[in-house]
C-alpha cells in the first residue's frame, strides 16, 4: 500500500498562532478508505503509524521551545472565559466538553 504525503512549503507564525503550506494530494481521506480494508491490513496500517509516531516524537524540542503544559492551560483559560461570556445557561460538563 503506498501512501503519499504533503509537501510543506511555507510555515510561520501570525499573532499569537501558527499557519502551514502544503501541497494538495489527490485521492480520498484514510478514514473513507480504512473501514474498507481488511483487519490485517487495517492492522499493519496502525503499526506503520505507531512506527511513524515514534519517531517524530523521539525528536527533541528546541531548548527555547515553550512548556507545552502552560501553553495549553493558557488557551483552556482563554476559551472558557469566552465561553462563559456568552449569556446561557452551561452546565460544567458542557462547558469542560468545550475546551
Amino acid at each position: 500500500m503506498i501512501f503519499l504525503c504533503v509537501n510543506q512549503f511555507e510555515f510561520g507564525k501570525c499573532n499569537q498562532d501558527v499557519y502551514i503550506i502544503e501541497s494538495w494530494i489527490e485521492g480520498r481521506n484514510a478514514g473513507e478508505i480504512i473501514p474498507d480494508l481488511t483487519k490485517r491490513e487495517q492492522y499493519n496500517l496502525g503499526l506503520e503509524a505507531g512506527r511513524i509516531l515514534k519517531v517524530i516524537h523521539s525528536i527533541p524540542a528546541p531548548e527555547n521551545h515553550f512548556d507545552w503544559e502552560i501553553r495549553f492551560n493558557e488557551k483552556s483559560i482563554v476559551k472558557l472565559r469566552c465561553i462563559m461570556s456568552v449569556p446561557l445557561n452551561w452546565t460544567e460538563q458542557k462547558i469542560l466538553s468545550l475546551i
